[in-house]
């Protein structure tokens, strides 16, 4: 920790009072800085609105990534040692250099982990997947004059946030940068002229709709807004919650033939679940591209990037623009350097937490990537068929179907053609849990809920009931004539690969990968005994905190 001197050589003239006043606060306190209310922490279960806990807890079974994961050893040391890093350079060249240069050799070490190639594209960061909507949205808004009809696809499958700012609204009560807004008001210069047309994946009925009935909705939305002398943003979901994409890649090419720059195209991939060649081939036909570090990555929630093409020259239509309806969710250092006009009318907001957290993914990436692909391949394979297996072979659950990757030609899927969302229903008695039980449920597999047992119960129920389980929340589902479903998910992550691969150690890793793998066993056994005590449980849960560190058993 730095001394009062320490503190004085970093105070630069440019020096935030803010960033001096956090330097004794630890690093977990940092972590959670620079962001909304969704990162805040329950004040009686230490747990933030996604059940991720502010420090590494290597004991939880966590399967989170299709929601959010607890930030891990390996990226709490990455975000500690970058601190150190940033407050030495401050010291030396001021605040505003040490984060800008920061941010600035991320977007490089980015562009070479995640293998993109020619299509030089523009790297814009944010707090969140939901905060890039806005960015999306603000640029194609300086491209046109027109009225924009932004088509939300897999609308009933994304973010609850997504919508919101895909009209151009304030998606919360407050933004990344601390600052009170109105939830679902206008942003100026923004909303003005956007209608949000949304694209369910599914029916009333909560069947998923066949692949040619969503091609059809969304071709029919694109040109009757191109007709009616509109432009059309058309968001590309690629891995939905539940791991499904929409529209097809032929309806794709279909509508930019037709439409040519009267379509802006936008791929929602902050799942990161799609090959490193997909991705460049996606940049190749000048579609924008929303990432995130905080899913498959499983880096600590909030880290945003959005992909822009250079081949769409919104650079040069940046020049001239004022970026009013940006200033409270973006920071200067959140844009490229190239983009220097545009940039330099920003405010100079230093969002330390934000770059942290983005390195904490870094750090993920790193060690995923440094694992060779045919394990990579091999870890994927595996952890699809013993999902499959454990979820699908129980009476108890019953797992969605998934959705098979569409091939394009020259693309190769890497890992990434494997089902890695293993969504799945659960049966009480008769019947499938609604959403709002299995939220329940949800809550108590990530809890200590072995006080809440009846004494009669068996030393190894009990010990079960002990363990923290962290999956993906659950999702609601419509249904014929009833309260939503709920559906949980099992996901896999980086983490299947880099927490079990030993360099030169083929024993040890096998080891590694079936006890990883077992963790699937446990989270569904903790789930059949919260369903046998599900009553006990949910009375006794509304009634006292659960605890989210295990007891000793």
């Amino acid at each position: 920790m730095y001394d009062g001197q320490e503190k004085d050589r970093i105070a630069a003239p440019d020096a935030s009072s803010k960033l001096l006043g956090e330097a004794p606060l630890p690093l977990e306190t940092i972590l959670l800085a620079d962001a909304d209310d969704r990162l805040a922490l329950d004040p009686v279960t230490g747990l933030s609105a996604y059940g991720c806990r502010a420090r590494p807890a290597p004991d939880v079974i966590d399967f989170a990534s299709s929601t959010a994961s607890t930030i891990s050893q390996r990226g709490f040391a990455a975000a500690g040692i970058a601190r150190i890093e940033l407050y030495s350079r401050a010291a030396r060249m001021g605040w505003n250099a040490a984060i800008d240069t920061w941010c600035e050799e991320q977007r490089e070490e980015l562009t070479a982990l995640l293998g993109i190639s020619d299509a030089a594209p523009a790297m814009i960061f944010s707090a969140s997947g939901t905060d890039a909507q806005l960015q999306a949205l603000s640029l194609v808004r300086t491209t046109t004059r027109k009225n924009i009809t932004n088509i939300v696809t897999g609308a009933d499958e994304t973010g609850s946030g997504v919508p919101v700012a895909a009209s151009g609204r304030h998606f919360n009560t407050s933004t990344s940068q601390g600052i009170a807004i109105e939830k679902g008001a206008l942003i100026s210069g923004l909303g003005d002229g956007v209608t949000v047309a949304p694209v369910a994946l599914r029916d009333a009925a909560g069947n998923l709709r066949a692949r040619a009935d969503t091609d059809a909705e969304v071709k029919a939305i694109v040109a009757r807004t191109v007709a009616m002398g509109g432009h059309a943003l058309l968001q590309v979901m690629d891995s939905s919650k539940f791991g499904w994409s929409c529209p097809s890649i032929d309806a794709l090419r279909d509508m930019r033939a037709a439409y040519g720059p009267a379509l802006n195209v936008l791929v929602d991939a902050c799942q990161t679940r799609l090959s490193r060649s997909r991705l460049n081939w996606y940049l190749e036909q000048g579609f924008m591209v929303l990432l995130a570090g905080s899913k498959f990555f499983c880096g600590p929630a909030f880290s945003g990037i959005l992909l822009v093409p250079a081949s769409l020259g919104i650079e040069t239509a940046l020049a001239s623009c004022e970026p009013e309806a940006l200033r409270d969710y973006s920071s200067r250092a959140d844009w490229p350097r190239a983009w220097r006009a545009f940039r330099t009318r920003l405010p100079e907001h230093w969002t330390i937490g934000q770059v942290l957290r983005r390195e904490a993914a870094i750090a993920e990436m790193r060690a995923y990537f440094a694992a060779p692909s045919s394990y990579r391949r091999l870890a994927a394979r595996t952890f699809a068929s013993a999902a499959a297996s454990a979820i699908g072979g129980s009476p108890e659950f019953e797992l969605l179907p998934g959705c098979p990757r569409e091939p394009v030609i020259g693309v190769d899927e890497e890992e990434m053609g494997a089902r890695s969302i293993f969504p799945f229903f659960i049966r009480r008695g008769d019947t499938l849990m609604s959403a709002a039980d299995c939220a329940i449920l949800y809550r108590a597999l990530n809890r200590d809920i072995s006080g809440l047992l009846p004494a009669c119960v068996s030393d190894a129920d009990r010990a079960l009931a002990a363990r923290l389980c962290h999956i993906g929340q659950p999702v609601p589902v419509r249904s014929a004539g009833g309260p939503p479903l709920g559906a949980i998910r099992i996901s896999a992550g980086a983490r299947l690969v880099s927490d079990t691969w030993k360099s030169g150690d083929a024993s040890a890793t096998r080891e590694n990968l079936r006890r990883k793998c077992a963790g699937i066993g446990t989270v569904l056994d903790k789930a059949r005994l919260i369903v046998r005590h599900f009553d006990r449980i949910a009375v006794g849960s509304a009634a006292q905190p659960l605890s989210v560190v295990a007891a000793a058993h």
